[in-house]
């Protein structure tokens, strides 16, 4: 196995890991706060500088090259209902799904987790050239 392949098996298995970490917070739209409070602590853990606005909007910025466009990327943190007391099940073929009536949130909850590794990326690469 290559480095590149442990290295991309371990992106998959933390992504996997941390869409299972996020799908079990209940976020219905406008109760978005307990995992509102989660990406907080990650994006500072990664380096970032964060805010919250008043309708609970997050931003987390990573300075970068200013000779370089910047990047936004975007995803809500809300779930449509039924959203509460999620869990998952994942099959054999790694295929992730509800293991009830609730909603997995997946439409963006892998949106999240995809801007978390993204910066993760960005962040490692930036602290690489300091």
């Amino acid at each position: 196995m290559t480095k590149i392949d442990k290295l991309e098996k371990a992106a998959k298995a933390q992504a996997e890991a941390e869409f299972l970490e996020l799908i079990e917070i209940d976020s219905p739209s406008w109760g978005e706060q307990a995992i509102a409070k989660v990406l907080l602590r990650k994006l500072k853990e990664l380096g970032m500088e964060t805010q919250q606005d008043e309708t609970g909007n997050i931003y987390g910025y990573l300075p970068g090259n200013a000779s370089l466009p910047p990047i936004l990327l975007s995803a809500h943190m809300d779930t449509v209902e039924p959203s509460k007391g999620k869990k998952a099940i994942i099959e054999p073929d790694g295929t992730i799904r509800s293991a009830g009536a609730a909603v997995l949130g997946a439409d963006c909850v892998a949106g999240l987790v995809e801007i978390l590794q993204g910066s993760r990326l960005a962040a490692a690469l930036i602290l690489s050239e300091v």
